[in-house]
């Protein structure tokens, strides 16, 4: 009966060293975030931050509250979200020359402007990259994927061809 016990405590024990702790933020500032993990960059309303080994993607309202975040592992899988779905990634070429308004009834409405005057609808996928959808008038012309963590620009869908 004691060696139970023993082992009762024991595996109590372990599991809660293993216990995961969360960096879901929100309702917080910029500057509460900036005070407590490292900013990798911004970019026009997200921002990452990196929180241990994990990193946040963050939107903020215009209150500038964090409305929405991913946690994502340096592997870039995604272990939790708050207030958003993420986008499957995918090979994205099937959206040119789409109607944008058909684009969000397949997919939804997009999770943030990433535009500085214009408007670019983004979204945030599941592996850490966003996409950024441009269209002339309605219909979609160019798609760019960026890294989440770095803002670096990955692919873009149709592919520009230098001469």
């Amino acid at each position: 009966m004691k060696k139970v016990a023993i082992l009762m405590i024991v595996v109590a024990l372990l599991i809660s060293g293993c216990q995961y702790t969360s960096h879901l933020v929100l309702g917080s500032t910029m500057e509460e975030l900036m005070n407590q993990y490292t900013l990798c960059y911004s970019f026009n309303p997200l921002s990452v931050f990196q929180a241990d080994s994990n990193y946040l993607a963050v939107l903020f309202d215009d209150q500038d509250n964090v409305c929405k975040v991913v946690e994502y592992t340096s592997n870039r899988k995604a272990i939790q979200t708050e207030g958003l779905s993420l986008l499957e990634d995918g090979d994205f070429v099937q959206y040119i020359g789409m109607e944008m308004q058909k684009l969000q009834e397949e997919i939804g409405v997009p999770h943030f402007d990433s535009g500085s005057g214009f408007y670019i609808p983004a979204y945030i996928t599941e592996h850490g990259y966003f996409i950024e959808i441009f269209f002339d008038d309605t219909v979609i012309c160019k798609i760019v994927k960026r890294d989440i963590f770095t803002g670096k620009v990955v692919e873009t869908v149709p592919k520009v061809i230098s001469n």
